[in-house]
């Protein structure tokens, strides 16, 4: 038996179907294991704010039902937005999202795509493009009482609606005396992240090193434009002065030099 095509009420097989409400499915399965909740927003064809709603990740294996007429929409998904995440104007198409003060910053996803909603029903699914890079490092050779603080400043702190990066100066920063973590967002380059190390040794000397880490890595290849960048892991040895940088998987590079 074939499957009885969907019919709305108030609308029939032998009517112009046009004016017919259509369905636009939009399918968050992939953010399972990747987020807390997301939010969706769906533009209409006169670039108007139809609809706009926050999926928890316990909904995340349903799919989310906009009725919709015939017509060109624009949907975005962005998971994880949270107190780190400044919005402005975020119910236009001109809505702007920035990365809020010196903290670690929230773990942002994003989905952007049209649709064209001609037949009864439309679904897209959203596959999350990672729109952060995690840093890693690791202090070895400290010793009791010596404590270090880590900078970590780029160019790009925010995004358009649809994802792109904008120039909006960011600063991460982190204190520790074994790991420190720090986050950055998709830039739209690498070039002027730079990094700065700070320590405090025991003898009361403070000792700094500046480096250039989006030069580093344009120069070993990392991959911009991947959907899921990779996290950086630098591992500093405090007594030999000597750093090893790499990505996840973890792939070793010749050890760089820090001067103080």
């Amino acid at each position: 038996m074939s499957a009885m095509p969907l019919v709305f009420p108030g609308c029939n097989l032998w009517e112009d179907r046009k004016a017919c409400p259509k369905i636009l499915a939009v399918d968050c399965s992939l953010l399972e294991g990747k987020a807390l909740y997301a939010d969706i927003w769906i533009f209409g064809p006169q670039e108007g704010l139809l609809a706009r709603s926050r999926v928890d990740e316990h909904e995340f294996y349903r799919k989310q039902i906009f009725e919709v007429q015939e017509g060109d929409y624009n949907c975005y998904v962005w998971a994880n937005l949270g107190d780190e995440t400044i919005l402005t104007d975020i119910n236009t198409l001109g809505g702007k999202i920035y990365k809020s003060s010196s903290g670690i910053g929230d773990p942002l996803f994003a989905f952007a795509k049209s649709a064209e909603c001609r037949k009864d029903s439309v679904t897209l699914r959203v596959v999350p493009r990672k729109m952060f890079i995690d840093v890693f490092i690791t202090l070895n050779g400290l010793k009791d009482g010596e404590k270090a603080s880590a900078e970590l400043m780029c160019p790009y702190g925010g995004f358009t609606l649809a994802g792109e990066p904008l120039m909006q100066q960011s600063l991460a920063c982190a204190e520790g005396n074994h790991l420190l973590h720090l986050r950055m967002m998709r830039p739209g380059k690498l070039e002027g992240t730079a990094l700065a190390i700070l320590f405090a040794r025991e003898d009361g000397r403070e000792l700094r090193s500046d480096f250039e880490l989006g030069n580093y890595l344009v120069q070993n290849n990392y991959d911009l434009l991947s959907d899921n960048l990779k996290d950086i892991y630098i591992t500093i040895d405090v007594a030999k002065m000597k750093t090893v940088i790499g990505t996840q998987p973890f792939e070793n590079v010749p050890p760089v030099p820090i001067r103080f």
